[in-house]
Formats: structure tokens, C-alpha cells, sequence
């Protein structure tokens, strides 16, 4: 798996940079239409990236803890092994390409009242773009059978996620891609991290 992200956090307070490392894995989930288990699952390894992001600080309604912010991501990607009973298997298939997604988050802040610190848990859903191309092999049913595809469709995105700041550190888990459909089958990507960010204001 090849990832470059690029993060972006925007509301009308003041705005901050951070550079860190995020252990970032990527799979390509198949459906087929109207069906909640996938066909198959292509994935990628977990690998450490750097991470370069732009971040405001959270926009809260009123005196509350709940709030909003926007998100924005780019990255790359390029997957050679299937996920086939919980162990990742070279099958010859394989995938590339590249995402996007943007999207208001809305936010609720444990920590709200604590100085120098939050524990904020996140859900967006917003616009996306998916660019894959490859094939996959249907491994959760019979018979067996290979899917040839290429895909490069503006689409919709969804994300969770959870995030510790202190001071001007920030531990975060997260969980966003997004979700392309042809005649016959979805294709879900999911872009899942784990990060370490120092945040500088300016």
C-alpha cells in the first residue's frame, strides 16, 4: 500500500499546522448490490506514513460540547493481497489508485470544560471521489470467481473518528472513505489510521 494524506480542518476559529506519523492501512471491500457482506476484500499493509495536516480549532454550538468541523483528505494507494479468513493472501490480484473526501464532522468534546485538553469523538458524511482499478476474486462465496474493474466516480464518504489532544499533541484512531456503486456491485474504501500529531499555531 502506497499513502500520501493530506488533512484539513476548517471552521471560523484560529488555524493551526501539525506534522506527525499515522500507521495507516487500506482495503477495497466488494459488494454485491444490496447485500451487507462483501464478495471480497482487498488490502494493503499496515504501514507508517508521515502525516502533514491544517486544523482549526472545533466551532461549538453555544456553551455546549457538541460542535462541528470540516475534513478533507487525498491519498494514494496500491494493494496486492486479498483478506481471506482474517489472514491477508497473495492471489495475484491486486488494485490501485487514488480517493478524496470531504466532509462536515460533527463533534462532541468529553473534556469541553478541562484547559489544554479534549477527548472528542466525531461522525462526517459528505462528498468523495474513488479512482480503483484492478481485480479481485470473490472469496466469500461460490464458485469462486474473478471481478476485472475500473472506477472513477464523484461519489459520497463517510468517517468516525476519535481523537486525544494535549497541549499541542493530538493521539487520534480513524475510519473514512469512499463508496462507489456500478449495475452490479459496491465498492467501499476504507481508509483506517492511527495518529501522532504536534500541532503549531500561526
Amino acid at each position: 500500500m502506497l499513502f500520501w494524506p493530506i488533512n484539513a480542518f476548517a471552521s471560523d476559529n484560529a488555524w493551526n499546522y501539525s506534522i506527525g506519523l499515522s500507521l495507516k492501512q487500506l482495503s477495497l471491500d466488494v459488494y454485491e448490490k444490496g447485500q451487507t457482506d462483501p464478495e471480497g476484500i482487498l488490502t494493503g499493509d499496515f504501514r507508517v506514513v508521515p502525516e502533514l495536516g491544517l486544523e482549526s480549532n472545533i466551532t461549538y454550538f453555544s456553551d455546549s460540547s457538541w460542535g462541528y468541523k470540516f475534513a478533507f483528505n487525498l491519498g494514494w494507494f496500491e494493494m496486492t493481497t486479498q483478506e481471506v479468513a482474517l489472514e491477508d493472501v497473495n492471489l495475484g490480484t491486486s488494485a490501485k489508485g487514488y480517493f478524496l473526501y470531504a466532509m462536515p464532522v460533527g463533534v462532541y468534546d468529553f473534556f469541553k470544560d478541562k484547559e489544554n485538553s479534549s477527548l472528542l469523538v466525531g461522525l462526517g458524511f459528505g462528498v468523495g471521489y474513488l479512482n480503483a482499478s484492478g481485480d479481485i476474486i470473490f472469496t466469500e462465496s461460490g464458485p469462486q470467481t474473478r471481478q476485472v474493474f475500473d472506477i472513477s466516480e464523484l461519489t459520497y464518504s463517510y468517517g468516525l473518528f476519535f481523537e486525544y489532544v494535549i497541549h499541542s499533541w493530538s493521539f487520534g484512531i480513524s475510519l473514512y472513505g469512499p463508496e462507489v456503486s456500478d449495475e452490479n456491485y459496491e465498492y467501499n474504501l476504507f481508509d483506517f489510521g492511527m495518529t501522532v500529531r504536534k500541532k503549531f499555531s500561526f
